[in-house]
């Protein structure tokens, strides 16, 4: 049962190289680790693109099979790449990349947040005209720059599970009153 632009990413995994990848996907949910491992791949091609490296082949090791369905309406840029890459290193070249997201994802969290970021919020509609306004007056280009300086979203990619909450800039934290222990004098109970 395949939807219509829909394709499938195949090639095997191999233990040893694909490990970041291989410990995402052998979750207990399948379907959400293939969904951020391809958010998080959609939303970091602008600062980790496709190398020369992403086409070469494994070394040897024990191969797992893998199949992402890669939706051209939910991942575009993802969905362009692939189609434009040449028969035979297709599923080869898009696995390398997405392990390679993940493991830049672990060693640059603050890279891949802020990349996913900038994704989510182009992809929460601000609007052209909120994009053209931000551009014509010449602020910090981008979606962010429509946010006023109290709220910022933020997505942390280790918690898929959790939705893009607007963080609230905190007051500093009021003088806490001192309140005296009324049992800090007796000495400690002994059950000898």
């Amino acid at each position: 049962m395949s939807k219509a632009g829909v394709v499938f990413i195949q090639a095997p995994l191999v233990t040893g190289f694909h490990d970041a990848l291989l410990a995402l996907l052998q979750e207990d949910n399948r379907r959400m680790a293939n969904h951020l491992v391809l958010t998080v791949s959609e939303a970091c091609l602008d600062i980790w693109p496709v190398t020369i490296q992403d086409y070469k082949a494994p070394g040897d090791g024990e191969l797992h099979d893998a199949k992402i369905a890669l939706n051209p309406n939910r991942f575009p840029r993802l969905y362009k790449l692939y189609t434009s890459l040449p028969p035979g290193v297709k599923g080869l070249t898009m696995i390398n990349l997405l392990n390679r997201h993940q493991m830049m994802k672990e060693a640059s969290p603050e890279e891949a947040n802020a990349a996913l970021n900038r994704m989510l919020l182009g992809r929460q509609g601000l609007g052209e005209e909120a994009n053209n306004q931000t551009h014509q007056a010449g602020d910090v280009p981008g979606p962010a720059a429509a946010l006023g300086p109290e709220e910022k979203t933020e997505v942390n990619v280790s918690r898929p599970t959790e939705a893009a909450v607007p963080a609230k800039v905190a007051a500093p934290p009021a003088a806490q009153e001192d309140i005296l222990d009324p049992l800090a004098s007796m000495p400690p109970l002994s059950f000898d």
